[in-house]
């Protein structure tokens, strides 16, 4: 397999529960877990059972699969290509970059970089004027005799 955990949720989802140290999944650094897979390949999964995920997941050590997850409320979707192998099997079959990759963050689909800030003139405010005494002074306040 790759180092993937599932779990079906209430509404039918799979979704990832845990990510597996030193498996395919977890050295490229990009499924968290609470993420929905809904492609394996070119095959969609959504409502399916668990064991036909399975099926498709696993495979000859060494060979690869491309799995399609979605994130967060806005459902953002991504894909991870993954080496099929136990943790040995990557340590020496896999590439050494590929090992342990920064965690970049899935690309964002169709959505387009926000317009830089615009800049905010700084525009000083007039001086107050003089406070005008009134007949309800404090007296308080008075001067001392």
């Amino acid at each position: 397999g790759v180092g993937l955990l599932f779990q079906t949720s209430h509404d039918g989802k799979i979704v990832v529960k845990e990510v597996v140290q030193n498996m395919s999944a977890w050295r490229c650094n990009l499924i968290k877990p609470g993420d929905v897979i809904v492609k394996v390949g070119h095959v969609n999964v959504q409502n399916q059972p668990l064991a036909n995920l399975r099926e498709l997941i696993l495979g000859e050590p060494g060979t690869y699969v491309t799995l399609g997850f979605s994130r967060g409320a806005a459902g953002q979707f991504y894909e991870a290509k993954m080496m099929r192998g136990t943790a040995d099997y990557l340590d020496k079959h896999m590439p050494r970059q590929q090992q342990q990759a920064p965690a970049p963050e899935p690309p964002q689909q169709q959505q387009q970089a926000p317009p830089p800030p615009q800049q905010q003139s700084y525009q000083p405010r007039p001086a107050p004027t003089s406070v005008q005494s009134t007949s309800n002074a404090n007296p308080s306040l008075s001067s001392m005799p």
